[in-house]
């Protein structure tokens, strides 16, 4: 089977190279050849799939537009640059972001919905990043597009507005973001419950900042009175719901100077009404390693999230399970996921849609001397020990990687990865095994000022086994930003039979049940009826009710109607219209 794969992928790489040396003659890109080239590419992952062999990710980044190089500093920059799957033009599609130029340019690329890219790195109006770092997205001015924000090593971070079209302006100073630090991996949540997106930055060897967001579009840096100005040598941070209280705690990574260093360490912050308390030594997940990349997600299923840390080789990753909210446990060793290789980027997901989280981990070579490279994915099958299934599935890449982001760039319900490697293209890995099974997708309307809903936190069940994801903004990776839509794998599951989900502050729906294989919206208690979401019910929301009502067969709802299902059971009737109504008349 392993031969085979490598035949039908290199196969596949002469077609590729056939249509580009074809385009290159005529002067005009072969479009044929490259569908040809996807066809061969699906004959052979459906062939795969009946043999009962795992299909590879295929590596299609030139092939699919992206074309970006991201070369090796020499200085503290030099560890990964920032990379994103993230929706910049509002069409339900993750666009890509990317870093680390030699010319200090960003890299934009535009989805054109079927996971090719147009490149708009050119003339967009982001500055050169001299000391490029990571980045994260968020509405900081809840204008409902996605800005964009730098993190730079030894120069001032960069926040760009997003005025659509692809053209951004630099805000950074105008909205008091603009710290000079040593800005690493940051993370973007409403810490503080008013509705508004903030954002926390580590900084290595330099106290981390916190900006708190007016709503004015500007911000206040507030680390030091909120207690989290912590001065270590911060590689990650994160927001998190740690025990589903419905607010976001914060953890972040430290790197520690030297092996015998004990003073550095990991800190968790628990978010008590907005005021954070230093538990990381209560909770057991003040871990002192050489700790960078972090993963965040309920990797055991038991319903709460866990943590993992990348470190160096002769150490290994830490893996903190989840026992009641506030305390963890270390696992790394039984899971089978301790590696002892150098980390760096980590991701949680679910790459073969079969209802269990898997890992995938970026890797380097060395320190110490003699460490293996060679990325690992790290495959949960729902009991321990974890097998790395990389090499099988031909994303064991063996340069000094990085930064790690996952997004379904093709809308087929599976989730690709990009991966960022120094000296190296960045790698678009397209997931070929994941669309074997069955899945399902939900995009979050949000509340407030906090329009894609970041830190919502959604729970699906079928039969009595519940998963859970939340939608976290930087973090669950490494200086990088994953796509907000929520991805889950049922595996042979044709309906996820039970789907709650739960807003920051509390708000709640139950929906009940909802077939696989589609990509659905949800929409909390206040936003239900309004079709034009315009925050108000009047006579184009009853006749949109009564299109909703007359357009689909009995016993379901067609996309683009979920806010008309007032009762929860995923059917517009007349149960429904009667709650319209009755909405319309208060």
């Amino acid at each position: 089977m392993i031969f085979r794969a490598a035949h039908s992928i290199g196969l596949l790489g002469c077609i590729r190279e056939s249509a580009k040396t074809n385009a290159a003659a005529s002067g005009v890109r072969s479009s044929r050849l490259t569908q040809a080239a996807f066809f061969l590419a699906l004959v052979w992952s459906v062939g795969s799939a009946l043999a009962g062999s795992l299909a590879p990710f295929s590596e299609e980044a030139d092939a699919r537009g992206v074309s970006y190089f991201a070369i090796e500093r020499a200085s503290l920059e030099r560890f990964g640059y920032g990379l994103a799957f993230v929706d910049l033009d509002g069409d339900s599609d993750p666009d890509i972001v990317v870093t680390g130029a030699a010319n200090d340019l960003a890299g934009i690329y535009e989805n054109d919905g079927s996971g090719f890219f147009a490149d708009r790195s050119a003339g967009n109006g982001i500055p050169a990043l001299l000391g490029r770092s990571g980045v994260v997205a968020l509405d900081y001015d809840a204008d409902g597009d996605q800005d964009l924000y730098f993190t730079q090593i030894d120069q001032a971070n960069v926040l760009v507005r997003n005025d659509g079209n692809f053209q951004f302006t630099d805000v950074s100073v105008a909205a008091g973001v603009d710290g000079l630090s040593r800005g690493t991996g940051a993370t973007v949540g409403d810490y503080d419950g008013d509705g508004w997106l903030d954002i926390h930055v580590p900084n290595y060897n330099l106290p981390d900042f916190l900006y708190h967001n007016l709503g004015t579009g500007a911000f206040e840096e507030v680390a030091v009175a909120a207690g989290v100005a912590d001065p270590w040598r911060g590689w990650q941070s994160v927001f998190f719901d740690m025990d589903w209280d419905g607010d976001l705690d914060l953890y972040v990574s430290n790197d520690k100077k030297v092996a015998l260093e004990t003073s550095m360490h990991n800190r968790l912050y628990e978010n008590v009404g907005g005021v954070f308390n230093d538990i990381s030594a209560a909770s057991g997940t003040d871990v002192n390693i050489y700790s960078m990349g972090l993963a965040i997600g309920d990797f055991d299923g038991s319903g709460l999230q866990d943590i993992y840390c990348t470190n160096l080789a002769d150490e290994a990753n830490a893996l903190l399970m989840n026992q009641s909210g506030t305390s963890f446990i270390m696992d790394s060793s039984p899971s089978g996921t301790d590696s002892f290789r150098t980390g760096w980027g980590a991701v949680f997901f679910d790459y073969d849609n079969d209802g269990n989280q898997d890992l995938y981990v970026c890797d380097m070579v060395g320190p110490p001397v003699g460490a293996l490279a060679n990325n690992r994915l790290y495959s949960h099958t729902g009991s321990w020990p974890c097998v790395d299934i990389a090499p099988s599935l031909s994303v064991d890449d063996a340069a000094d990687s990085f930064a790690v982001a996952v997004g379904d760039i093709d809308n087929d319900g599976d989730l690709d990865m990009l991966v960022q490697s120094n000296n190296e293209r960045i790698r678009l890995f397209v997931n070929q095994e994941g669309q074997t099974r069955q899945w399902i997708k939900f995009d979050v309307v949000g509340q407030g000022a906090n329009l894609l809903a970041v830190g919502a936190h959604v729970a699906v069940r079928t039969g009595s086994t519940w998963q859970h994801r939340q939608i976290i903004a930087g973090g669950n990776t490494f200086k990088s930003q994953n796509e907000l839509a929520v991805s889950v794998g049922l595996n042979i599951a044709n309906t996820a039979d039970e789907v709650v989900a739960t807003w920051p502050g509390g708000s709640t729906r139950s929906i009940l049940p909802m077939p696989a294989n589609n990509r659905w919206t949800l929409y909390p208690p206040e936003k239900l009826g309004d079709s034009e979401q315009d925050g108000d019910l009047d006579l184009v929301d009853h006749a949109a009710f009564v299109g909703c009502l007359t357009g689909h067969s009995p016993g379901t709802t067609q996309a683009g109607c979920e806010m008309m299902d007032f009762d929860g059971d995923h059917d517009n009737d007349l149960a429904d219209f009667g709650a319209l109504l009755v909405a319309m008349s208060n």
